[in-house]
C-alpha cells in the first residue's frame, strides 16, 4: 500500500515502477574483463560502490553487458536492499544493481521518491543466505506522483538543501586537513620564528625542551577491579564511568557518558578529576581526550595528570599527533595493547608555558569551526529528511500558489 497523501496532493497519480520506468537489471561480466587501468566504462557492483553523493568506482570493465544510462537512478538489490544512488555517468552494472529512468517525468524527483520510499522496498527483500529483490517485485512497487512540473519544484527544494548540507560536509573535510597540516607545522616549528634542532622525535624550535612522559605528568591506569566487569550490581548510581569508546568518539574532549558506578564502586575503582587526559591502550592504541568532569574509567585506560611545566590542552593535541606512532609500536600478543611503561620514557616536547597556550588556542579555534560545521551539518540532514518527508506526501507543497481568476 501506498503512503496515505494529504489533501493538498490527492491530484497526484498512482501507478507501479514497471509503468512508469525504464528498468536495467544489473549482470556481472566474467571476472576477466575486469581491469583498474581506466579500460572500457566504470564498473558497479553493488551498494559499497556508493559514495555520499556519487558512485566511486574502482573497477573498470570492457565488456558492456548491462549499462546504466546518465542520471538514472541506481538502486541496490542485493546484500542490503533499498540503498539508492544517482549514475553521475555511464555504468556498467553489476547484478547487485538495478537502474531505473522515469518514461515521462524528471529522474531528480525519481532519485528523492525512491529515497523516500527504500525502508519499504527493503521489507520486500527475500532470501536466507542474503536479502535480494526481483526485476517483478519492483516493477510491482507503487508509488504516487504528481505532475512534471510539480516534480521539478520539488527536486529543486530538496537538492537546494542537500547542496547545502553536502557544502558543509566538504568544507569539514578541508578543515580537518587544515588543522592536521597545522599541528605539523606548530609542532615543529612553534610559533615564534626560531630556528630549528634535531632531536629524537624530528624537528622542534631551538628553546624547545624534550622530556619523558614521566617527567611532564603523573600516569596512572584506571581501575574496576571487580570481576566479572558487567556485574550490575556496581552500576546504575551517580558517578561516571568512562569507556574507551568514550574516549574514541569525543573528538579530544569527553563532554558525555553512558554509564554509571554505585556507592559500591568506592572499593573497586578510583575517580580521577576533570582536567585528566586519558588515553587507550588496548585494541584501539594510543586515542587521548581530556576529561570534563570528575569520572572513574577501566583498566583499558590510563590517566595522564599533567604537572605544572606542561598545559593539558598543548599535551593532548600533541598526544593526538602521536596515536599512529603508539599503535604501530604497541606489542603484539592476542590482541595489541601498551601499558605505564610504554608511556613512560614517551618523549614530549616542552615549550615556555605561554608558547604552549598559544598553540593550543590556534588549535582550539580550529576545533571550534569543525563542530560548528558537524552541528550544521546535522541540522540541514534534519531538515532534508523532514522536508523529504512533507514533500512526498503532500504535507507541504512546492508549487507556488494558483490565483483564482476573479
Amino acid at each position: 500500500m501506498s503512503e496515505t497523501l494529504q489533501p493538498v496532493a490527492q491530484h497526484w497519480k498512482e501507478d507501479s515502477l514497471g509503468n512508469l520506468c525504464h528498468f536495467v537489471m544489473g549482470q556481472s561480466p566474467p571476472s576477466s574483463t575486469y581491469n583498474n587501468k581506466g579500460l572500457g566504462m566504470p564498473f558497479l557492483q553493488g551498494k559499497a560502490d556508493f559514495g555520499d553523493v556519487y558512485p566511486t568506482p574502482s573497477v573498470f570493465c570492457t565488456a558492456p553487458l548491462k549499462i546504466a544510462p546518465a542520471n538514472s537512478v541506481l538502486i541496490s538489490v542485493r546484500a542490503p536492499v533499498g540503498d539508492v544512488n544517482v549514475a553521475d555517468r555511464e555504468f556498467i552494472i553489476g547484478r547487485g544493481l538495478a537502474a531505473i529512468q522515469f518514461l515521462d517525468g524528471d529522474n531528480a524527483f525519481l532519485f528523492f521518491l525512491m529515497q523516500k520510499n527504500c525502508e519499504k522496498i527493503r521489507a520486500l527483500g527475500s532470501g536466507t543466505t542474503f536479502q535480494s529483490i526481483n526485476k517483478a517485485t519492483l516493477e510491482q512497487f507503487s508509488v504516487r506522483v504528481p505532475p512534471l512540473p510539480e516534480q521539478r519544484a520539488i527536486a529543486h527544494v530538496l537538492q537546494t538543501v542537500q547542496k547545502a548540507k553536502e557544502a558543509r560536509q566538504r568544507e569539514l573535510v578541508l578543515e580537518r586537513e587544515r588543522k592536521a597540516a597545522l599541528m605539523e607545522h606548530l609542532f615543529t616549528h612553534g610559533t615564534r620564528g626560531e630556528s630549528t634542532k634535531k632531536t629524537e622525535i624530528g624537528n622542534i624550535p631551538e628553546s624547545w625542551d624534550v622530556l619523558p612522559m614521566a617527567k611532564v605528568a603523573t600516569i596512572e591506569r584506571g581501575k574496576f577491579a571487580h570481576r566479572p566487569r558487567n556485574d550490575p550490581a556496581y552500576y546504575g548510581g551517580t558517578t561516571p564511568f568512562v569507556q574507551t569508546g568514550d574516549v574514541t568518539a569525543s573528538d579530544g574532549h569527553i563532554t558525555k557518558y553512558f554509564q554509571t558506578l554505585n556507592e559500591q564502586r568506592l572499593s573497586v575503582s578510583k575517580i580521577f578529576p576533570k582536567g585528566t587526559i586519558l588515553i587507550t591502550i588496548a585494541a584501539n592504541i594510543g586515542f587521548s581526550a581530556i576529561l570534563e568532569f570528575d569520572s572513574a574509567f577501566p583498566d583499558s585506560l590510563i590517566g595522564i595528570t599533567p604537572n605544572e611545566c606542561i598545559d593539558a590542552e598543548f599535551l593532548n593535541y600533541y598526544l593526538m599527533t602521536q596515536q599512529p606512532e603508539m599503535d604501530r609500536k604497541a606489542p603484539r600478543g592476542t590482541q595489541k595493547n601498551i601499558n605505564i611503561e610504554f608511556l613512560t620514557p614517551w618523549q614530549v616536547p616542552v615549550p615556555s608555558l605561554d608558547e604552549q597556550r598559544c598553540i593550543a588556542s590556534a588549535l582550539r579555534a580550529s576545533d571550534r569551526k569543525s563542530k560548528s560545521l558537524r552541528q550544521e551539518t546535522a541540522l540541514l540532514m534534519e531538515l532534508f529528511d523532514a522536508m523529504l518527508k512533507d514533500l512526498m506526501t503532500g504535507t507541504i507543497s512546492a508549487s507556488p500558489p494558483v490565483e483564482k481568476a476573479q
